[in-house]
């Protein structure tokens, strides 16, 4: 049983690595725009989430132990985490509310002419 912690936290520090590797890489497709500051704040937060895991990786083996160091690394990971699907939250909804504030600018000439509605025919 001693001998599984260390395992798990090292396959655990490589499967963290793996996911900074791929934030960076989605970053570099999805960087434009709103959807692109959350890519940005999520490789961050996997770069933090994967010093949180080399953390755990030394304490299980007894390398290095700071005291502090994992609750302050596990509170990071998930702020910014929160922050990053706000901001992506923010992306999908920004366009649609913000649509008729856009249409209600355009010139008289560029909107588009709906037709007159239909009333009663007295007469």
């Amino acid at each position: 049983m001693l001998m599984l912690y260390p395992l798990m936290s090292l396959i655990s520090f490589f499967v963290a690595m793996v996911a900074a590797v791929w934030a960076v890489e989605m970053y570099r497709l999805l960087r434009a725009g709103e959807g692109g500051k959350a890519w940005r704040v999520l490789v961050v937060a996997s770069v933090v989430f994967a010093v949180h895991e080399l953390y755990a990786l030394g304490r299980s083996t007894g390398i290095f132990q700071f005291e502090g160091i994992a609750e302050a690394t596990g509170m990071m990971f998930a702020a910014l985490l929160a922050y990053a699907f706000y901001t992506q939250r923010r992306a999908f909804l920004y366009p649609q509310s913000h649509r008729a504030a856009r249409e209600g600018r355009k010139s008289p000439l560029f909107r588009e002419r709906l037709p007159p509605p239909a009333g009663n025919d007295e007469g």
